[in-house]
């Protein structure tokens, strides 16, 4: 994409509404119904046929107020744009009580990390026991940041929604990934049995450097919502980074995952068939959780575009810049290990092969839609480098128009992966069914 294609649809474009993200109600899919979804059009067509979906706010510098008024256009008189809060000293301890109960994961997750590397040598009730503890921590943090988090939108003035949005979305992006944890420690603890001693100690070192990378990945997401809730007034800058602090680390979380899942997967042997059905199931679990993740991720990087448009152009265009690399660095190495999932499954599955063939085929079509993506995400990047040549104004036409193709783009593929989970979700249901049935 250059410069000339973006402008040249900027004096045609008509203001429109931001559309409501709220997803509709899921029904039944199957994997042809989406074959045309999962390759996205080119960068040129989206941003002429793809209506804005960001609204703009002609602001070079913002902060967010989470205590005192604001003004009834909702920006002060020195330009900064302020969301006031009906009770600060409720939002800061709600952050308080997040920063707290991340605190507690991380504590808890590095009393057990050194643990992890010693269950070759230990029995196997001891290794599962292990594994178990793990996910009772992470369990625990999810139910209590979904409580905060459900609280979070509750607590702010009319017309002043969007500090509550950006946080409960952190929040929520937050205790996706410690879901996709979780059930890859669970999917791994159901395989330790067909694991030899030199394959378990393998996996006890892949599982210690998963746990130990959500531990620090936890803490710096923790060190952030502990910085605002510190503080009555948080710049724009800093609602941001925390922003897409939480959608990078939790991608990261995710990569590491499936990094432990597919060294371990490397040393099975052919399961028997009711060990086969359980393994799909586990498998479908840690599927959905992962286009979970990256379904809020996308949607956090896209909730934080209007604020990122309020600030200076060249600080915008390094917090876009630095989100799409590490955002792209993620997919990417998501897609490979989906792919290489999908290459281990005829060896550990045998004759029972047959019945992952759903599984198989969402999880490629998966691939092909987190690729692409990357694929559109990347080439963004050239337009913003052009950004600072610039004269001011050009450049912040730029800007809006760029904010307004990447929005396009992630919300493309919000609504594929979405409807990829709907058909992982019946998997699921099928898999419990059989299940009850041995």
């Amino acid at each position: 994409m250059n410069i000339g294609q973006l402008f040249s649809t900027l004096g045609n474009r008509k203001e429109r509404q931001v559309r409501s993200r709220s997803t509709p109600p899921r029904t039944r899919l199957t994997l042809e119904a989406l074959e045309d979804r999962t390759v996205l059009s080119t960068l040129t067509g989206l941003l002429s046929a793809v209506p804005p979906v960001i609204s703009v706010v002609p602001s070079v510098s913002g902060s967010v107020s989470v205590s005192g008024s604001a003004t009834a256009a909702g920006i002060s008189a020195s330009g900064q744009i302020q969301a006031t809060v009906n009770t600060s000293q409720t939002l800061q301890d709600l952050l308080t009580d997040a920063t707290t109960t991340l605190n507690n994961l991380t504590t808890t997750l590095n009393g057990l990390t050194g643990q992890l590397s010693g269950i070759a040598s230990g029995s196997l009730a001891n290794a599962q026991q292990l594994l178990g503890n793990i996910q009772n921590a992470l369990n625990t943090a999810v139910t209590d940041l979904n409580g905060i988090a459900a609280a979070l939108p509750g607590i702010v003035g009319s017309g002043q929604q969007q500090v509550a949005q950006v946080l409960n979305g952190v929040l929520q992006d937050v205790t996706a990934s410690l879901n996709t944890v979780s059930n890859t420690v669970n999917t791994i603890a159901g395989q330790l049995p067909g694991l030899t001693s030199g394959t378990l100690s393998n996996v006890g070192q892949l599982l210690g450097t998963l746990v130990s990378t959500v531990s620090s990945n936890v803490a710096a997401v923790s060190s952030s919502l502990n910085t605002l809730a510190g503080a009555t007034t948080a710049t724009a800058t800093q609602l941001v980074n925390t922003a897409v602090l939480a959608a990078t680390t939790s991608l990261n979380n995710v990569v590491s995952s499936l990094n432990s899942l597919t060294g371990t997967l490397s040393g099975l042997a052919s399961s028997a068939t009711g060990s086969a059905t359980a393994l799909i199931g586990n498998l479908t679990a840690v599927a959905n959780s992962v286009l979970t993740t990256v379904d809020n991720s996308l949607n956090a990087i896209t909730g934080i575009l209007p604020t990122v448009t309020t600030l200076a152009v060249s600080a915008a265009q390094q917090t876009l810049q630095s989100a799409i690399t590490d955002l792209t660095g993620s997919l990417s190495a998501i897609s490979g290990s989906l792919n290489a999932i999908v290459g281990q499954l005829p060896g550990i599955l045998g004759s029972a092969v047959g019945s992952a063939n759903q599984l198989v085929n969402t999880l490629l079509s998966t691939v092909t839609s987190l690729t692409s993506l990357t694929s559109s995400l990347s080439s963004v990047m050239s337009t913003l480098n052009t950004i600072l040549s610039l004269p001011p104004l050009l450049a912040q036409s730029l800007l809006s128009s760029t904010t307004q193709l990447i929005a396009s783009l992630i919300q493309t593929t919000t609504q594929t992966l979405g409807q990829l989970s709907n058909i992982l979700g019946t998997i699921e249901g099928d898999v419990t069914g059989l299940l009850g049935g041995l």
